[in-house]
């Protein structure tokens, strides 16, 4: 009995110990409470800090990965910059040689016309010089002809004496051969008369008939080369009148260039040949050279829309960029 009265009071002196810590206790809990609070919200910073640190290190990675393409982006950019630059640069050459090429058609235009308009004047010329020179051959021959004429007339006048010659010696032998044969009281038989007072007598050789016909063939053939020669020299005056004329017909065509020599003319025209085929070189190239700049015109447009797309990936904020901080205040 005394034992277990022992054992409450002890018990109850436990539990009395036990309130007054537990009083205590609360006080300093009660004490605490301001910084446990404060603590607390302090955790809940931290917290919230401990989230916006990993967002910040995969903020961090997409800015590196965001720097990267930014550094590629301004090399392209670059790279396209100049890509544009030299477009620009074969369009400026390109549009300074069509110009060129235009200047040199417009100046070259009348070359084949000109062309044209000297080979006809050559072949005049030339014309010009073969009939100068027929007349001054013609000339010559002329003279050479009227020489030739007076041999022939020399020729002819002394075969046909020789045979007038001949024929007077033939008539006189057959008159004195017919008088040999007249009979005192008989009739004459050319006259008829009976009285023969003066018979002819033989008075020289008497030419037989071979040496009449020779000279009768001679005195032919002496005509007819006289004759020849005056056709020859007819047909020669006829033919210096009508160079003549021809000449001066082609000298009032020609000009001024009607003193000007083939070879001049030949090469001025050689000079316009040339300058043709340039004006035609040319105005075949002209389409292919334009059409090469209207390319080169839409590279540049092309060059000029990828270096607008590559400008705006470092021009343009990102849509993080348009959000506030989600930093937090401090307390």
């Amino acid at each position: 009995m005394l034992q277990r009265q022992q054992s409450a009071e002890a018990a109850l002196q436990l539990a009395r110990q036990a309130e007054s810590d537990a009083s205590s206790a609360a006080s300093a809990v009660q004490a605490q409470r301001p910084l446990f609070e404060s603590n607390s919200k302090t955790l809940d910073q931290l917290n919230a800090m401990v989230s916006l640190v990993g967002e910040l290190a995969e903020a961090s990675t997409q800015l590196q990965t965001k720097r990267a393409a930014l550094a590629a982006a301004k090399q392209r950019a670059n790279e396209l910059q100049g890509a544009l630059d030299h477009c620009i640069g074969q369009i400026a050459a390109s549009e300074t040689r069509i110009a060129e090429q235009r200047t040199q058609i417009d100046t070259l235009a009348n070359a084949p016309a000109e062309h044209a308009r000297l080979r006809e004047l050559l072949a005049k010329r030339q014309r010009l010089d073969t009939l100068r020179a027929e007349l001054e051959q013609g000339t010559e021959k002329q003279k050479t002809l009227g020489k030739e004429q007076l041999a022939a007339e020399a020729a002819l006048t002394q075969a046909s004496s020789t045979t007038r010659a001949l024929a007077n010696a033939w008539t006189a032998a057959q008159a004195a051969v017919l008088a040999s044969q007249l009979q005192p009281g008989l009739p004459c038989a050319v006259c008829g008369s009976t009285e023969h007072p003066q018979p002819a007598h033989q008075g020289g050789a008497v030419p037989d008939a071979t040496e009449l016909e020779q000279a009768s063939t001679a005195e032919d053939s002496a005509r007819a080369e006289r004759d020849t020669l005056r056709e020859q020299s007819s047909s020669l005056a006829a033919t210096r009148v009508a160079n003549q004329q021809q000449i001066a017909a082609l000298e009032g065509e020609l000009g001024e260039h009607a003193d000007e020599s083939a070879a001049a003319l030949a090469q001025r025209g050689e000079v316009l040949s040339k300058d043709a085929a340039r004006l035609a070189m040319l105005r075949a190239e002209l389409p292919e050279a334009q059409a090469d700049l209207e390319k080169l015109r839409q590279q540049r447009g092309v060059h000029e829309a990828e270096l607008r797309s590559a400008c705006l990936l470092y021009t343009s904020p990102s849509p993080r960029d348009r959000t506030r901080s989600r930093m937090p205040s401090s307390a």
